[in-house]
């Protein structure tokens, strides 16, 4: 929404949250008045941001400021506003709801603008994807039929107005996106604000490999399409139809039966009916030390058998 079209407080409350949402960090109150430029008044401004922090929309950094240079005894307030994740919400709502009006588009593709010949290796990546039957466009598109194209609105209408984001990644566009310079560190900030939720619309891919210059730090955890092989180029059109790669088999109604081993249960090996034959005490069997017996060797044996079962030593002393 652009500030002509604001017809009504509700129009105004969504454009404030608009422009919050393309901020980096919250901005300071006083700078975020002169630039939206209120009919209302300042002190009305203020209220109003304060009924979207009262209501959660938006949230509200105070803290004490410099010294005042008329009171030097004291101190103004540093006072900051951003938007919140409820208020991100709420916006993402506002705009699905137009956005539903009208049919969605297919695809846009974004990049940096890094020198001539990777601006045309973009369009020819974009002409590309039309020749095989996507609806794919870029500033390039517009800026030929409009002689004042404004990219800041056609890069939020992307974020908006097309089911597929296709990001371009280059040297130049890491080091525009971590500075937040420009048009693609805007770009980037609304990205890293709606990557999470919208897993399956921003499509990441580098026409020179995947390396470390060309990925912004953000994005080093997210899947990154190298289109310097071609054969990649069926893993990005696989995404931009949300068509799976590979086909995996339907789950099973009846799981695998698992035959445990069965073990016995630990039982302690007894012997009955055991006595204990007299004991044998000659040099052959026996040892001694100072006249006391060492060790006694003894036979055990069953009753009513004769031979010998077990044959144990023991040691003790008398």
């Amino acid at each position: 929404m652009n500030r002509e079209a604001i017809q009504n407080k509700e129009d105004f409350i969504i454009y404030i949250l608009e422009q919050l949402h393309l901020k980096v960090h919250p901005v300071a109150f006083g700078a975020f008045f002169m630039e939206i430029s209120p009919a209302g008044g300042i002190d009305s401004f203020r209220n109003l941001l304060d009924d979207l922090h009262q209501n959660g929309l938006v949230t509200k950094q105070e803290n004490p400021g410099a010294p005042s240079p008329v009171l030097p005894h004291l101190r103004t307030v540093d006072l900051r506003y951003g938007i919140s994740v409820k208020g991100i919400q709420f916006l993402k709502q506002q705009q699905a709801t137009v956005v539903n009006q009208k049919a969605m588009k297919e695809v846009f593709v974004t990049y940096s603008w890094d020198s001539e010949e990777h601006n045309d290796k973009v369009i020819a990546f974009t002409n590309e994807l039309r020749d095989q039957g996507f609806d794919a466009e870029m500033d390039r598109f517009y800026s030929q039929q409009e002689s004042a194209a404004d990219f800041g609105k056609m890069m939020h209408q992307a974020m908006t107005d097309y089911k597929k984001v296709i990001v371009v990644l280059s040297k130049g566009y890491k080091e525009k996106a971590e500075a937040f310079r420009g048009g693609v560190g805007n770009e980037y900030n609304l990205i890293l604000k709606d990557i999470q939720k919208e897993k399956q619309k921003y499509i990441l891919v580098s026409f020179d490999g995947i390396h470390d210059e060309a990925i912004p730090l953000s994005f080093k955890d997210q899947e990154i399409i190298d289109l310097s092989d071609r054969k990649n180029l069926t893993v990005l059109y696989a995404k931009l139809m949300d068509k799976p790669l590979v086909q995996f088999s339907e789950v099973g109604k009846v799981k695998p039966v698992i035959e445990p081993k069965v073990v016995a249960p630990f039982r302690a090996e007894k012997v009955e009916n055991l006595t204990i034959g007299r004991l044998r005490c000659h040099a052959g069997n026996a040892s001694q030390f100072g006249q006391l017996y060492k060790m006694i060797e003894f036979v055990c044996r069953q009753k009513k058998v004769d031979q010998v079962n077990v044959i144990v030593r023991e040691d003790f002393c008398c």
